[in-house]
């Protein structure tokens, strides 16, 4: 359960989320509609049966192929999230600040706040990296749509076990869009939950270089 309500998802295409993003449920229908046809043909001799069993697992089939072809850019912002919290676990400052857009903007609290320009947001990842040691973390949601093409919308929360101290649950609302380069990499971050509240930016001790 989230501490801190994260703010609406944005309104995707229902089908297109559910064909390349998310083909399970219909491949759940198919699959479970061609076992019963192929028992059921089987069972009773029925050929024309085991022909539409052959369609259906046929259309399920392709359905798992055309998601694993096509990578949407809700799934290159959930893998571009997941590597930037992978470096900054394993404190890698030079991975997780190469993944941050040169017009990155951090927001602290809420979308709305003033933005915070990247080199305030680099020299938070270069801290937290250098003087922060994480023992551990684990992503608690990482949910990802797509907002429009080259665009991507993240809701992420980690809970972070520090090498001193307390379990920190932290939630953020990240943007990530492709670069011209074809890279992809994080537009704009916004820290929205910090131990159930929303922080204020003084637990940041950074100063903009």
């Amino acid at each position: 359960m989230d501490l801190v309500e994260f703010p609406p998802p944005p309104s995707a295409a229902p089908l297109s989320r559910m064909l390349f993003e998310s083909p399970w449920l219909f491949v759940g229908v198919l699959g479970a509609a061609t076992l019963f046809l192929l028992v059921a043909g089987l069972r009773e001799g029925r050929f024309d049966r085991l022909k539409v069993a052959a369609g259906t697992g046929g259309i399920a089939i392709l359905l798992v192929l055309v998601s694993s072809l096509v990578t949407t850019p809700g799934e290159h912002a959930k893998a571009t999230v997941r590597r930037f919290v992978e470096a900054v676990v394993a404190a890698d400052a030079t991975t997780a600040n190469s993944l941050l857009a040169p017009d990155v903007a951090f927001h602290v609290g809420d979308p709305g706040n003033m933005a915070f320009p990247r080199d305030y947001l680099a020299s938070a990842v270069e801290w937290a990296t250098s003087r922060y040691a994480i023992e551990s973390n684990r992503i608690r949601r990482l949910d990802a749509w797509t907002t429009s093409d080259g665009r991507g919308l993240v809701h992420l929360g980690c809970f972070t076990v520090p090498a001193t101290g307390g379990p920190v649950p932290t939630q953020w609302v990240i943007e990530t869009s492709e670069q011209p380069d074809g890279s992809w990499a994080i537009e704009r971050m916004t820290w929205i939950g910090l131990l159930g509240r929303r922080p204020s930016g003084a637990e940041i001790p950074v100063r903009q270089r």
